[in-house]
């Protein structure tokens, strides 16, 4: 929503820059857990469904775009850009040292318009009941929802209790929110 515009006072970054570095760091963790000798292996499927400005959407982009959910190795591969970040570092002498290093992008910040909550969580449900469906001795989907605001289209707390009861055979659907960013 626009309101993810709004500047995190302890980093000067905006609310969407700051969710947009946890994601891409996320992704990267996935990947390093699903890496083994013989190349990333397909351990998760992932997905980032964005709702503001452009109402609900799949959030990836190039090759990822194409689906909502996508293997672990497609989401290693297919990066939007790498970019050189300076990462800190703290010695055991406790000096600090600025290292470059290689930073890949597969989320980009966004910003803008309102907040069809209701929209957005409809369309999870539609993508995680076939998931479970054809999946049924995984571990069960993981759902997290990060928001700074309220919906604007209606209330999201009966889709989000139908997506709380899909299963697998290993338990229930995981749905986590997170609605304080702070600023």
């Amino acid at each position: 929503s626009g309101s993810m515009q709004d500047k995190m006072s302890k980093t000067g970054n905006t609310k969407a820059e700051q969710v947009a570095t946890v994601i891409n760091k996320m992704f990267a963790e996935l990947i390093t857990k699903a890496r083994k000798q013989d190349g990333v292996r397909h351990y998760y499927d992932v997905g980032v469904i964005g709702y503001g400005g452009k109402g609900v959407y799949n959030a990836l982009k190039g090759p990822l775009a194409n689906q909502i959910l996508n293997s672990i190795q497609d989401i290693s591969a297919n990066p939007v850009r790498i970019e050189e970040r300076m990462n800190s570092i703290v010695t055991a002498t406790g000096d600090l040292f600025e290292i470059p290093e290689s930073f890949p992008v597969w989320f980009d910040p966004v910003a803008s318009g309102g907040t069809p909550m209701n929209a957005a969580m409809t369309l999870a449900a539609e993508t995680i009941a076939p998931w479970c469906d054809e999946h049924p001795n995984s571990f069960p989907p993981v759902v997290i929802h990060i928001t700074d605001g309220e919906y604007n289209d209606s209330d999201p707390s009966k889709i989000s209790e139908i997506i709380r009861s899909f299963t697998t055979n290993d338990g229930n659907v995981l749905l986590c929110k997170l609605s304080r960013i702070e600023s």
